[in-house]
């Protein structure tokens, strides 16, 4: 019941910003629509290989951290494991659900903890964010040296760097935060303490998260081509801002995957430098449609013998038992 309001809720709010996106820019559905079927396939095709790569970079990066903690786990298998987990997140009702599988899937057959398998994957999401982060004041500075030095409205600006601010006050306040009884920031305590032993392997984790976001801001460039929006017109430095604030939005607003969240930044963001608004819909659209097809090779989830469900609650039951045991010692 719970989990049915939580996607209720999702669903207004993000009816909710369409309805807004459309009243207030005096969108066109149709004509956005319409422009989708324009697209340069050969772009398009383009923009869904370079998604593709991001997920061949995402796995080694797994690979790396999880072997980092003796996990022994082959490539070919976390790619599977990656490529589920991310179909989970596309086409489940929750952003959560394909992480809790692949940290099940990883520590089921080993002697190692679950919260050890957890771990891992915490990592792996916690050095997509903070890159994604890192890309923003990256692409501020490049602007101030292009034509379009000042597109940006000041506050927006200032907002961006506090935002990159903030991420690195949090990281340097870790001892602070990191007593706080939840059960979420325990299993980010526990996770920190075990990767301090291996920073040399860090190092290069931090290569290919950075590899894989420039993999990601290709592709989202070459879907802005595919609709005529070069970077003529949309400069590389606008990308490395727009595609990590679209990503963040759409995680962070409490939508059905970021729809309405993701949609409004591009609306609003291209608008800055001159895209028509229903362009810029047409953009966001097929970034996201890219993106789904992506992850179509992760379908194998759904022939597996055990449910999703069982999958995660089991996965869950097993972190809550460990995180019990590790608070009373």
């Amino acid at each position: 019941m719970k989990k049915v309001f939580s996607f209720v809720i999702k669903a207004v709010i993000s009816i909710a910003l369409i309805y807004l996106l459309v009243k207030f820019t005096k969108l066109d559905l149709v004509k956005a629509f319409s422009l989708l079927k324009e697209a340069d396939i050969r772009w398009f095709i383009a923009s869904i290989a370079m998604y593709v790569i991001c997920m061949f970079t995402n796995t080694y990066r797994w690979q790396i951290l999880a072997n980092q903690l003796d996990f022994k786990l082959e490539y070919l298998r976390a790619l599977r494991l990656y490529f589920e987990s991310t179909f989970s997140n596309n086409f489940l009702p929750t952003n959560f659900g394909g992480d809790a599988i692949r940290a099940f899937d990883l520590g089921r057959n080993h002697s190692h903890s679950w919260l050890k398998a957890a771990s891992t994957v915490i990592m792996e999401r916690a050095f997509g964010f903070a890159m994604m982060f890192s890309l923003i004041p990256l692409g501020l500075i490049y602007s101030k040296f292009t034509p379009l030095a000042h597109v940006l409205p000041e506050n927006l600006e200032r907002g961006l760097y506090i935002t990159f601010g903030a991420m690195v006050i949090g990281l340097a306040s870790y001892k602070l935060w990191s007593q706080i009884p939840l059960a979420f920031v325990q299993k980010i305590k526990f996770t920190i303490k075990e990767y301090t032993k291996c920073k040399k392997s860090l190092v290069n984790v931090a290569l290919w998260t950075f590899l894989t976001h420039i993999s990601f801001v290709i592709g989202n460039i070459c879907a802005g081509e595919a609709l005529g929006a070069g970077l003529q017109q949309v400069p590389l430095w606008f990308w490395l801002i727009l595609s990590p604030v679209s990503t963040l939005a759409g995680f962070f607003i409490p939508a059905v995957k970021g729809v309405g969240a993701k949609e409004a930044c591009y609306v609003y963001m291209l608008g800055l430098v001159g895209v028509a608004p229903d362009l810029s819909l047409a953009i966001a659209f097929l970034t996201y449609i890219s993106t789904l097809i992506s992850t179509l090779p992760g379908v194998t989830i759904a022939f597996r013998k055990l449910k999703t469900e069982k999958i995660i609650a089991e996965e869950e039951q097993h972190e809550e038992e460990e995180l019990e045991e590790l608070q009373k010692k």
